[in-house]
C-alpha cells in the first residue's frame, strides 16, 4: 500500500517523466527523493488516476458552527461571563465540551480575554470629602480604632476576573 503523505508541485512532475519511460532511479536522482518515493507516488497514480493530495479529515467537532455563533453572542451580550460557566451551561444542556474547546471557539469569534478596565483613580475632592467624613464619624468613638477587623467573603472570590 502506498504512503499517503502529502506530494510536493515538483514530485507530481514524475507522473509526467513515467509517461516518458524514465526509470525509477534516474527519477529518483533526478527529484531527488528515494526509489520508494517514487514509486509510492506512480503507485498512487495508478490507483487513483490523480497525483492530488486526498483531503484529511480530523476529529469532528463537538462544537457546531450555530453553537460557536451563539456561544460567541453570549458573551457579547455579558461580557463576563467564564468559560467555566458557558461549560457548565452546555453541560446542562447535554454538550460536554473542555474549557479550552470554549476558549477556542471564543477565539475564532475574535474574543480574547482580558482584565477588566480598572476604575478609576480618586480625584482630590473626593479623598478631602473621604477624610472629612471619617473626622466626623470618628469623633468620640476611640474603641473604632481598637478593632480587629478582618475581611470575610461568604459567595464568591476574589480572583483576578476575564471579560471577553
Amino acid at each position: 500500500m502506498p504512503k499517503t503523505k502529502e506530494i510536493s508541485l515538483e514530485l507530481k512532475k514524475i507522473v509526467e517523466a513515467l509517461d516518458k519511460g524514465e526509470g525509477y532511479t534516474a527519477m529518483s536522482e533526478r527529484f531527488t527523493v528515494s526509489r520508494t518515493a517514487v514509486r509510492c507516488i506512480i503507485a498512487k497514480y495508478k490507483e487513483t488516476y490523480s497525483v492530488r493530495n486526498t483531503l484529511r479529515r480530523g476529529q469532528k467537532r463537538k462544537i457546531s458552527r450555530t453553537l460557536e455563533r451563539k456561544i460567541v453572542r453570549d458573551v457579547s451580550k455579558n461580557p463576563r461571563t467564564s468559560a467555566k460557566m458557558i461549560v457548565a451551561d452546555l453541560a446542562s444542556s447535554g454538550v460536554d465540551v473542555s474549557r479550552t474547546t470554549v476558549v477556542r471557539a471564543l477565539h475564532r469569534g475574535g474574543l480574547q480575554g482580558h482584565r477588566p478596565r480598572r476604575t478609576s483613580l480618586l480625584r482630590e475632592r473626593h479623598i478631602r470629602a473621604r477624610l472629612r467624613f471619617a473626622r466626623e464619624h470618628l469623633k468620640g468613638k476611640d474603641e473604632l480604632c481598637k478593632s480587629d477587623e478582618t475581611k470575610l467573603e461568604l459567595f464568591g472570590h476574589t480572583d483576578v476576573a476575564y471579560v471577553g
